[in-house]
């Protein structure tokens, strides 16, 4: 049988423990609490960018810069491309699936657009320009060099025929002295002009 010292000692060591436990179990709770809350500053913390950045990101969407852009068929090929061109200027094509350029928009050195319609043999077929004096259009023959073109300036519209060979056929304009004019630019033989006088 246990005497009363030895169960006295007994229930000493074991309150000890238990004082012991406490205290661990006391410290313990604390590093729990705090690595919560740390836990929670580093959680806001790294969220920080998170939420400005989210909150940014609209504005941000708004801009998107490159210097090429380019919109692929699903078999990969390029179809469309905006670009700047090797002097420095925006253009913006559309190719057909043999990898031709077939409809340009671009703008040139002297800050004229220019709208091409090109067959697949890279021929311009349609032709549009305009600068700061001049607007004109040009239609071309798909197999020779035939064609009409259409332009306005700063003082009188020309309309002007081309035949096969690509020269001046034909010429309508109204000069401003002498009003309707018309050109007959063939060979040097066949040269004439008829002006109809002003009423």
């Amino acid at each position: 049988m246990m005497t009363s010292d030895l169960l006295e000692q007994r229930i000493e060591r074991l309150e000890r423990s238990n004082d012991l436990l406490e205290r661990q179990n006391q410290r313990l709770a604390r590093t729990v609490r705090l690595l919560q809350r740390g836990g929670l500053i580093v959680a806001l913390l790294a969220a920080v960018p998170l939420i400005i950045g989210g909150a940014r990101r609209p504005e941000e969407l708004k801009v998107v810069e490159a210097e090429r852009f380019t919109m692929r068929s699903e078999d990969g090929k390029g179809r469309a491309e905006l670009m700047m061109t090797p002097d420095g200027y925006p253009a913006l094509f559309f190719i057909d699936e043999n990898q031709k350029v077939r409809l340009a928009l671009d703008l040139k050195r002297d800050g004229r657009p220019v709208l091409s319609m090109r067959d697949k043999e890279q021929k311009h077929r349609i032709l549009m320009s305009a600068s700061e004096t001049t607007s004109s259009i040009s239609l071309s023959h798909a197999t020779n060099r035939s064609g009409i073109g259409l332009a306005v300036n700063s003082e009188v519209p020309i309309l002007t025929f081309v035949d096969g060979t690509g020269k001046p056929d034909l010429r309508l304009d109204i000069d401003p002295k002498i009003g309707p004019l018309i050109l007959f630019e063939g060979d040097k033989d066949r040269s004439m002009s008829i002006s109809l006088p002003p009423e």
